[in-house]
């Protein structure tokens, strides 16, 4: 007789199979995630690779997140499109909720996602904003906003306004990747350099933009209606130049 499994079943169910035949991001907690091939509620059935595409997954520790690591073929850096306007809008929100919460005032920061709906990233790019989004494995997982410089004294360099990823996708190499190819595309226009503004609170972004070799100059202020904030400015001077890799 084949055995009774609704017993054992009851205590220690065999967790349901789920193909891994489309990238995807699985969330589970860091516990569940270490040195574990079989996680939380999940087990994962493979796909066989083939030679077009090999797929592995790999752990995100600050996110508790599984993600695919792919080729290059699955990364792609295009302009934003009307198409892309719900996430650039879904992005920021995440990315500003993770990077200002407790750094900025709860309600403005709640004001300021608000503000950058879907239709305010649809009237940026109708009035020429430049905007590069980066996907990955063809959705979209960062962008970045760039253009002249703002600041008085650095006429005629190039600025990065904003750069962000979602949480998921930081600490992967992704921003980097992101930053160097918006660098590449502003030395074109604006060979002065490059600079960029950031939150002096925001440590993760200074550490982020100084290792990528950012000059740190005097700080700026920006005041906000319920706030004043101290931006730190990072320069990088001269021709852009393709980073070593060694």
């Amino acid at each position: 007789m084949g055995r009774d499994r609704s017993a054992s079943d009851a205590i220690a169910p065999q967790p349901p199979g789920v193909r891994v035949d489309q990238i995807g991001v699985f969330h589970q907690t860091s516990g569940q995630l270490k040195g574990r091939p079989q996680a939380g509620p999940f087990h994962y059935v493979f796909p066989k690779p083939t030679h077009r595409q090999t797929l592995f997954l790999f752990v995100n520790e600050r996110t508790s997140c599984i993600l695919p690591v792919m080729n290059s073929e699955l990364i792609e850096l295009r302009p934003a499109e009307g198409r892309d306007c719900k996430a650039l809008a879904s992005i920021h929100s995440a990315a500003w909720l993770g990077a200002y919460r407790g750094l900025l005032n709860g309600i403005e920061l709640d004001r300021m996602i608000a503000r950058r709906s879907p239709a305010w990233w649809q009237g940026a790019l109708s009035k020429g904003v430049q905007i590069k989004v980066l996907d990955v494995a063809g959705e979209p997982a960062g962008y970045a906003t760039f253009g002249s410089s703002r600041i008085p004294l650095m006429a005629g360099a190039g600025e990065i306004y904003e750069l962000y990823l979602k949480p998921e996708y930081q600490g992967l190499g992704f921003g980097r990747k992101l930053f160097e190819t918006v660098r590449k595309d502003l030395a074109v226009r604006h060979p002065k350099g490059l600079a960029i503004q950031v939150l002096s609170e925001n440590g993760p972004a200074r550490a982020f933009y100084q290792a990528l070799g950012g000059q740190l100059i005097p700080t700026t202020t920006q005041v906000s209606p319920m706030s004043r904030l101290e931006l730190s400015v990072y320069f990088w001077s001269g021709v852009y130049r393709q980073p070593s890799r060694k």
